[in-house]
């Protein structure tokens, strides 16, 4: 599975890089990471992340992102994460830093008290700051969710049966691109959801990475992930998982 997972994002970064020379180019950015931490135990986690971009129409208006992270963590033989997320978003620009969205994402993690998180809906992006040092980006949605909250789970932690949670839900959310040096970038992106029927019922990302390229299309890189669910009270959920999941990786990334 992680191979294959591996050899997609790197297949499709070489792929759309035929579109490079179009006057608005699709433009990827691909990271595959790993990290193993020997002594008392033995743990492995590998990830691997695609992000592209491409606009459209004359004034290049038109915008479309797409996200897809996975993540696998071994300790000591056993499987202690194993998460999916996928996202698509498009955009129209009303002004340079101005533009109405719309985002559909899907996300599973097996040892969460959540079988499945989707969500959908309109919002609007701004670009607080640009210039030749710091881009800042930020966006709200209101969205609809529909989760799948855990009922029962086997003695690994793998969610057995659930039941359907519809709400509506508000994310807010940033990304700030800081170009430090030369050929050394630093990168925050965060969000937080939460349901507008229930606010103990919310969600908390935050990655801090640092990147440093070393041509025109390679990169190294480490980041630091905070994934923090605040859980339902039901008690499959309760002791399925700690409600912090925080990751260190090292990572080779490929831009497009």
């Amino acid at each position: 599975m992680k191979k294959i997972v591996a050899l997609s994002l790197v297949a499709v970064s070489l792929l759309v890089a035929a579109d490079e020379k179009s006057e608005n180019p699709f433009v990827t950015h691909t990271e595959l990471s790993y990290m193993n931490t020997q002594g008392n135990s033995d743990v492995e986690t590998f990830a691997a992340s695609f992000d592209g971009k491409k606009n459209y129409g004359d004034k290049a208006q038109h915008k479309t992102t797409y996200k897809v992270t996975a993540q696998y963590t071994d300790d000591t033989g056993t499987t202690s994460a194993q998460k999916y997320l996928a996202e698509a978003n498009y955009g129209y620009s009303f002004t340079s830093a101005l533009s109405a969205e719309y985002i559909l994402g899907f996300k599973q993690d097996w040892f969460s008290s959540f079988e499945y998180q989707g969500y959908t809906g309109p919002g609007m992006g701004y670009q607080a700051v640009s210039n030749d040092k710091v881009v800042l980006d930020t966006n709200a949605y209101v969205m609809y969710a529909n989760d799948g909250i855990a009922t029962s789970v086997d003695a690994d932690g793998y969610v057995l049966s659930s039941v359907r949670d519809q709400y509506i839900s508000v994310r807010v959310g940033g990304k700030l691109t800081w170009q430090m040096i030369e050929n050394l970038k630093f990168i925050e992106e965060a969000n937080y959801r939460t349901s507008t029927e229930d606010f103990t019922n919310y969600f908390v990302f935050s990655k801090t990475a640092f990147e440093a390229k070393v041509s025109d299309n390679l990169s190294a890189g480490v980041s630091y992930t905070v994934d923090y669910t605040n859980l339902p009270a039901n008690p499959a959920g309760a002791d399925a998982k700690l409600r912090l999941d925080t990751t260190f990786l090292a990572s080779l990334i490929i831009d497009y």
